[in-house]
């Protein structure tokens, strides 16, 4: 730097608009975020009613948060590999890969995972015909993405209709490596409903030689409907959630 000068801050407006999210998020306290003002706001409405490098700033958090969160793969243990439907899938949706967990989702539920709706970003891609139920659930089941117990819970209740070909998902299982994740549904549902399809099938049919950390994964009542307590005590209604058809 020549001499005589005196070096200027660039202000977080300039930041902002230059796209230098990381320095904005070092300069910026997080205590700044937890203000009770701002989580009154629906990150919706983010974009709306907050200044710009405050809107721009928390964006980037969410989406640092969510890129530093532990993998399906890693929290019970296993390793992902070179997925031929994943890459399909990217393809297909034209979605980065953090918003590819949310487009399935949203893909989900609107094939009848109803049990799983929610406000979606509108920006997502539309869904695409040419992808089965079957694709979708096990995509949802992928070890890739980072880990979200819904959407393995979504599958589940994707993927439990009298319609779903039951030799087609044993194939996407062992191919995408989720063998672990189909049969621990499988294996909840046999508690629930044993005869019910195609987790039967799949219970006879999938191999059980990958291991992996079954704890993580949901437990089986996240699969289910069940009553609560009344004046009665205890309830005993256990109902399987079926896809909406």
């Amino acid at each position: 730097m020549p001499s005589g000068k005196l070096a200027t801050r660039p202000s977080a407006r300039t930041k902002c608009r230059s796209g230098s999210a990381d320095q904005l998020i070092k300069q910026a306290p997080r205590a700044r975020f937890q203000h009770p003002l701002v989580q009154l706001i629906p990150p919706r409405l983010h974009k709306r009613l907050l200044p710009a490098p405050l809107c721009a700033t928390i964006l980037s958090m969410e989406l640092r948060e969510q890129l530093q969160r532990p993998t399906l793969a890693e929290r019970v243990g296993d390793v992902t590999h070179a997925s031929a439907l994943l890459r399909r899938l990217r393809r297909i949706s034209g979605c980065a890969a953090a918003d590819l967990p949310a487009w399935l989702l949203r893909c989900a539920v609107e094939r009848g995972a109803s049990h799983y709706r929610r406000h979606f970003d509108a920006t997502l891609p539309a869904d695409q015909p040419s992808l089965t139920c079957e694709e979708i659930g096990v995509a949802l089941c992928l070890a890739h993405h980072p880990f979200d117990a819904t959407l393995i819970r979504a599958a589940a209740q994707l993927l439990s209709a009298p319609g779903t070909a039951a030799d087609v998902l044993v194939h996407l299982a062992v191919m995408e490596r989720c063998e672990p994740v189909l049969l621990h549904i499988a294996d909840a549902a046999g508690r629930v409903a044993p005869a019910l399809e195609p987790w039967r099938a799949l219970r006879d049919k999938l191999p059980r030689r990958h291991r992996v950390r079954l704890d993580a994964l949901p437990h089986w009542s996240r699969f289910v409907l069940q009553t609560g307590y009344t004046r009665a005590g205890r309830g005993q209604h256990i109902a399987w959630l079926m896809r909406d058809e």
